[in-house]
């Protein structure tokens, strides 16, 4: 009887137990903390308590001047929110919430796992074009609700000033002259289908008159979340320009090791690959330089594509430790992986989805990818043959003519050299992506001049790749 007893009381003490100790074990996962009633227009938004932030747990949706539906559809601003203006934004949070600074969204970036990993945990569970899904791990429930752009550059989008929907979202902050350069620009926070990166992207503050302006969704963050804290990202000192996300950036080189390279003049991280004796950044530059831009001006382009430059921009771009390839190193990477023709297993297999690439096989982790419905890519080189020429590296789709007018269908893919003709390095007009190969550059003259001619015809663009 007396073993009966004690067998009895044991449900009672596993519950007391359980009561006692899963709450601790749980105290930094996220809860739903109920509703939020703006007041201003009775609207009910879900909240949610991330670490020790508390955040929206779905956009904004206030209407005021200067904001959007998504394409003006009253169902998309019922769906996704509406879209705001910087002008807008710093006003549209209701009493006792705000927009969140770039600190703020780093200490969320970091409690995510990094801006390598976090966009994963953000994005919802649907509703991301070809299975770009996140898990939604912390109740954040970021959906794809697009941008609106400034109607001056609307040729770059695919519903006139609208771009993105399904594929990204960007979401304001503020504060920017606390923690970068005063009065310069803010940033947003993008996600994107195709990766689970999440990333701050700096918004152009508009110079003069004309100049393009976007429209983001907002997530509100409640006033008394705290702006940072010891162990993810420190202050910093009003007059010392140090990038807000280092810190969470070193947090994802912990985890990733060597694997992550992380540009110190501006905190940005790029994952690198080692391909036969070579190193090499696996993704596209995007350190600002003078001559710089984002591929049709769309700052969201430069999260994707990273910057376009023009060569004397790029002849010095890439970060300490990495240099501008020259052709011969392109000529390696393209020997060891088996030649021109084995182009396909360096291509990126995530791109849009009218664009069909069987081809592609991203075999090392290169990813090679080109804007959108382009069907080739170039790459510079430091390589020079003489005063008025110089090299970049190509990318291209080999096409069936008949397939392409139908389904933009590529079937192959091919890598090659091609010569770019230039007056003066200063006039040199063309914009380019940079990869940057690890080392100190050896030697900028041109592959051609230095090897029998037979043997490097296979490399050499031909009008029949077009």
């Amino acid at each position: 009887m007396l073993m009966n007893k004690r067998i009895a009381f044991l449900p009672l003490i596993c519950v007391m137990l359980l009561a006692v100790f899963v709450p601790s074990c749980f105290a930094n996962e996220p809860s739903l903390q109920g509703t939020l009633v703006d007041p201003r227009d009775g609207h009910n938004y879900k909240t949610v308590k991330i670490g020790e932030q508390t955040w929206m747990a779905e956009n904004l949706n206030y209407e005021m001047e200067n904001t959007y539906c998504y394409e003006n559809l009253d169902s998309n601003c019922v769906k996704y929110g509406r879209l705001y203006a910087l002008s807008s934004a710093k006003e549209a949070c209701p009493a006792g919430w705000r927009v969140p600074t770039q600190v703020e969204w780093s200490v969320l970036i970091n409690f995510a796992g990094g801006p390598l990993l976090a966009g994963e945990k953000l994005k919802s569970k649907e509703g991301w074009l070809n299975g770009g899904n996140g898990s939604d791990e912390l109740n954040f429930s970021a959906y794809p609700a697009g941008i609106k752009l400034d109607e001056n550059f609307n040729s770059g989008s695919e519903n006139g000033a609208y771009s993105g929907m399904r594929r990204n979202t960007a979401f304001w902050s503020t504060g920017a002259e606390k923690f970068w350069r005063a009065g310069v620009d803010n940033y947003g926070l993008y996600l994107y289908y195709y990766n689970d990166r999440a990333s701050l992207v700096r918004e152009p503050k508009k110079k003069y008159e004309g100049q393009s302006e976007n429209w983001l969704s907002i997530r509100c963050i409640k006033d008394d979340s705290p702006t940072s804290n010891s162990s993810s990202v420190q202050k910093n000192s009003p007059s010392v320009f140090t990038h807000p996300i280092i810190p969470v950036i070193r947090s994802a080189r912990d985890t990733l090791g060597d694997s992550l390279l992380i540009d110190s003049r501006d905190g940005q991280a790029y994952k690198v690959v080692t391909i036969g004796e070579q190193t090499w950044m696996a993704e596209n530059l995007n350190y600002e330089t003078e001559n710089s831009t984002c591929y049709k001006r769309q700052a969201m382009n430069c999260f994707k594509y990273g910057r376009v430059y023009t060569r004397s921009d790029a002849l010095k771009a890439c970060p300490a430790g990495y240099h501008l390839p020259t052709m011969a190193e392109w000529k390696s990477l393209i020997t060891t992986v088996g030649g021109p023709e084995a182009a396909k297993t360096l291509m990126s297999k995530k791109w849009d989805a009218l664009l069909n690439i069987d081809d592609s096989t991203d075999k090392y982790g290169f990813s090679v990818i080109a804007p959108y419905l382009n069907l080739e890519v170039y790459f510079w080189s430091a390589s020079e043959k003489n005063d008025s020429n110089t090299y970049h590296m190509t990318f291209r789709c080999e096409i069936h003519e008949t397939s392409y007018m139908k389904t933009n269908f590529c079937f192959k893919w091919r890598a090659c050299f091609e010569k770019d003709e230039y007056v003066d390095l200063d006039q040199h007009v063309n914009f380019f992506p940079v990869r940057c190969v690890k080392g100190e550059i050896s030697n900028v003259v041109d592959p051609l001049d230095i090897e029998d001619s037979t043997k490097l015809d296979a490399f050499i663009c031909r009008d029949a790749d077009r």
